[in-house]
């Protein structure tokens, strides 16, 4: 018994852990309620109005929440009314000064595109009242609010309401060039394609035809174009084999291959001989002709119609 009291004994030793005062304990207090309120008042008027609760969104306004609070991806309120088809919410805002025309980060998608994509035509009413452009184009795949109208469940009266303000009925996305008329053929939605064609969409539009062999050869020289750049700054730093180059040369050398891409580079005549690969299975083995045999197979894509 005395060993075992003498070891607590020891164990309860030392410096006590120092205790925050009143005052500092009230300081922390109030930084971090008002830090929660802030954001509780961000986030209430996002969940409001992603559940179409109208009563709670104009209570936040009315407060002085901005319409115009927008999330880390670039989603505002009006995104969330827009998609979920909230009608009432969205014209809350609107009347709010929240702004029609706001993009996300990725895609710069607006608030009419993702009504479209949910093929909810009072709501693309509405925004087009207010004055969004029925022809906007995102900046990742080049598609209009046509086009997604178009593909959307239901979106027939969404397609309709954009044609009537001035969309272009045969705007082409920037992948493979397709149009509304394409998408809603695609899809299925039989609606929307008939009123596409009631507004004179063109079905025999195609499709952009790609030579797929010229599209490896500017491949090859892209990726090449990439390589001499990081060795060019390989050489002007005089390093030598276990040199890595910096994000910033990475970056450079990504900017001089995409300015490339965008150039209108010519390779000339190319097929499966000028493109083929020349290397042997093993080292000291004999060479070997490798000739693109899949992209030779295929030759050209695309130049389809609805």
């Amino acid at each position: 018994m005395k060993r075992i009291g003498s070891r607590l004994r020891s164990l309860t030793k030392g410096p006590r852990p120092r205790l925050w005062n009143a005052r500092s304990m009230i300081a922390l207090g109030l930084s971090v309620a008002l830090c929660a309120a802030a954001l509780s008042a961000e986030g209430q008027i996002i969940d409001a109005a992603r559940s179409g609760d109208v009563d709670a969104l104009r209570s936040l306004l009315a407060e002085g929440a901005d319409a115009n609070t927008t999330q880390g991806d670039g989603m505002t309120a009006l995104h969330w009314a827009a998609e979920r088809g909230h009608s009432a919410v969205a014209e809350l805002l609107l009347s709010a000064g929240a702004d029609g025309e706001a993009q996300t980060r990725v895609g710069s998608y607006t608030p009419l595109h993702l009504a479209s994509r949910s093929g909810y035509g009072p709501i693309v009413r509405t925004l087009l009242d207010a004055g969004a452009d029925p022809d906007a184009t995102t900046t990742n795949t080049g598609v209009t609010p046509l086009h997604l109208a178009a593909g959307a469940v239901g979106g027939a009266d969404a397609v309709a309401a954009l044609l009537e303000r001035g969309a272009t009925v045969d705007a082409r996305e920037a992948s493979s060039g397709q149009t509304p008329l394409m998408f809603a053929s695609a899809y299925n939605r039989s609606e929307a394609v008939v009123v596409l064609l009631q507004h004179d969409a063109d079905p025999a539009v195609q499709t952009k035809a790609v030579d797929v062999l010229r599209s490896m050869a500017i491949d090859r020289e892209a990726n090449q174009r990439f390589r001499d750049a990081i060795d060019d700054f390989r050489d002007a730093e005089a390093a030598g084999r276990d040199w890595e180059p910096s994000p910033t040369n990475v970056q450079a050398a990504i900017r001089a291959q995409r300015e490339f891409l965008l150039s209108d580079y010519d390779p000339g005549p190319v097929d499966g001989v000028s493109l083929a690969r020349v290397n042997s299975e093993y080292p000291g083995g004999p060479s070997i002709t490798h000739p693109p045999y899949r992209e030779s197979l295929v030759g050209r894509t695309g130049g389809m119609s609805a």
